[in-house]
């Protein structure tokens, strides 16, 4: 008898330690034994939260959750932030922001190499990025940070940057609008007729930051690919877009609105949740606006119930004649890089968290939600439920709300597939029409397409863009005095008030441009580019 007490007051001895070690919920312990980690984080998005129904499964399946630490403004203001919290040394645990940020945190030390940890308890971030995994490699050979594969087959959702309202289309008959020649006529023709909305004055055409309207629409106008303030000719060499002759020609577009009074006269000190704000009251007619910006002013205009008001998207060319090559697809999303700084210190629990989004169940939970809830499966395929596509089309806020949409740092991309064979996401070849609404499928309808992307050419493959890289670090100096430059001369060339002021605005601008080294730049930008095109063959050819 005494023997088996002494067993059992051993064994409710190791019931009690065993239930120690488990039941308490602190952070720092393992997925496994039911704990969750916290984690501090950089995020962009106001009121961002993982206190969510898709957070929380995210954090059962990980045993790890964040804790953000928002920043507020657009790219630059974003940029200042990381910069001040690399000198005060308070910074989060883990931050996703640019190249160029992450090589400040790099160089300072403040980050620390993945590569081994990715060998240890990254399975799935190595087997998606598969021939592509040495472009995560910074030149000596570390690993910095970790972003996402792009493993799209087709681009569903892709649309082009230069927006038409449905009102201006409907007024002059859908005309099909190519060159901004075209645009410039409708739009002249629309504002003599209605000047002003609900009061207020039309705006012709806008953009959304200054970025926009000297660099990025000039490029999408001369059909090239978004690398930035660049072009890369044939040759591979890099240029300065803004004093590229076509450039000019885009200006002197602006200019001529300008003179006519069809300019927006706030352009030049717009961001982007100013003219948000004033797309979403409907009142801008046109402009150059990336889809990444266009999606929250169109909900806004949904739920307003301002359907006319909803933007075509078109590629408009400077002139006719110009190929198209807008439509690219990289081996990578490096937009976003996540880099763990040094001062975490169990940094595989993050790996083993990234390493989830990298499985096809982390796909599935993160692009189409929880089974049952959000999605179906009907004839063995994913579907977005019915009823909550009915919720989402009659209440904008509930994606954030749900969690839906807000973890997809990692997606693969619309237009992938997972190892069943189905879709990586709703956004995808047999869904994006489903999405539209009736307004907008009848302006397709118009132009005999079924989704904006059918007014682009096929999909090119690139390597990189240049904005995907680490810049040179000589660049960083030279930019400043490049853009101040810019940023300064590009106004005077676009409000001249005549075509003699207009030339003589544009060839000082050109001198001072080369006088703050645009030669030198141009030439680093190539090196670096050339360089980055004999890592990236090496890697391709040697899987």
């Amino acid at each position: 008898m005494e023997k088996y007490t002494a067993m059992l007051l051993s064994l409710v001895m190791v019931l009690v330690l065993l239930s120690g070690c488990g039941g308490s919920k602190t952070d720092g312990e393992s997925a496994s034994s039911g704990q969750v980690t916290t984690f501090t984080m950089n995020s962009t998005t106001p009121n961002a939260t993982f206190d969510t129904p898709i957070g929380k499964i995210i954090t059962e399946k990980t045993g790890v959750k964040f804790d953000y630490m928002t920043v507020v403004g657009g790219s630059d203001e974003a940029t200042q932030k990381y910069d001040v919290w690399l000198a005060s040394g308070d910074f989060p645990d883990v931050l996703a922001f640019s190249p160029a940020s992450m090589a400040k945190y790099r160089d300072a030390g403040a980050i620390i190499p993945l590569e081994d940890l990715i060998d240890q308890y990254g399975p799935n971030i190595k087997k998606k990025f598969g021939k592509f995994y040495d472009l995560l490699r910074d030149p000596d050979g570390h690993i910095y940070s970790i972003f996402a594969p792009n493993l799209v087959e087709k681009i569903p959702d892709i649309q082009a940057s230069f927006v038409v309202q449905y009102a201006v289309l409907k007024e002059a008959g859908y005309p099909e609008i190519k060159t901004l020649d075209q645009l410039h006529t409708i739009l002249k023709d629309y504002v003599k007729k209605h000047p002003k909305l609900d009061g207020q004055d039309v705006i012709p055409f806008s953009s959304p930051d200054p970025a926009r309207t000297y660099l990025n629409a000039p490029i999408a106008a001369q059909g090239q690919p978004d690398h930035g303030e660049f072009i890369i000719d044939k040759d591979q060499n890099v240029h300065l877009a803004a004093t590229e002759p076509l450039t000019k020609d885009f200006y002197k577009f602006l200019n001529n609105l300008n003179k006519e009074g069809m300019l927006d006269k706030e352009l030049f000190s717009l961001t982007w949740e100013s003219f948000s704000a004033k797309a979403a009251q409907g009142r801008i007619l046109s402009g150059f606006v990336p889809q990444w910006i266009m999606g929250g002013i169109e909900n806004s205009l949904t739920a307003a119930g301002k359907f006319d008001q909803l933007y075509a998207k078109f590629p408009i060319h400077i002139q006719d004649g110009i190929e198209d090559h807008v439509n690219t697809i990289t081996p990578t999303n490096s937009t976003n890089n996540w880099s763990i700084t040094n001062k975490v210190k169990n940094p595989e629990k993050i790996i083993q968290f990234i390493d989830y989004f990298f499985t096809d169940k982390g796909q599935e939970l993160t692009r189409w939600g929880i089974e049952g809830k959000h999605f179906e499966k009907v004839d063995g395929k994913r579907a977005v439920k019915p009823e909550y596509a009915k919720e989402r089309a009659e209440n904008p806020t509930v994606d954030a709300q749900e969690g839906y949409g807000s973890y997809s740092w990692f997606t693969f991309g619309n237009g992938s597939k997972l190892e069943d064979g189905d879709w990586a996401t709703p956004v995808n070849p047999d869904t994006v029409e489903q999405l539209y609404n009736p307004a907008t499928k009848e302006v397709l309808a118009k132009y005999g397409k079924q989704v904006w992307a059918d007014f682009l050419p096929a999909p090119e493959y690139i390597p990189a863009y240049t904005w995907q890289l680490n810049a040179p670090s000589e660049y960083k100096g030279l930019w400043k005095k490049i853009e101040q430059v810019l940023y300064r001369g590009a106004p005077r060339v676009i409000l001249a008030e005549n075509d003699a002021q207009f030339e003589s605005s544009w060839n000082e601008l050109v001198t001072q441009l080369d006088q703050a080294g645009q030669k030198k730049a141009e030439d680093l930008w190539t090196k670096t580019w050339k360089n980055y095109l004999e890592t990236y063959n090496k890697a391709v050819q040697s899987k």
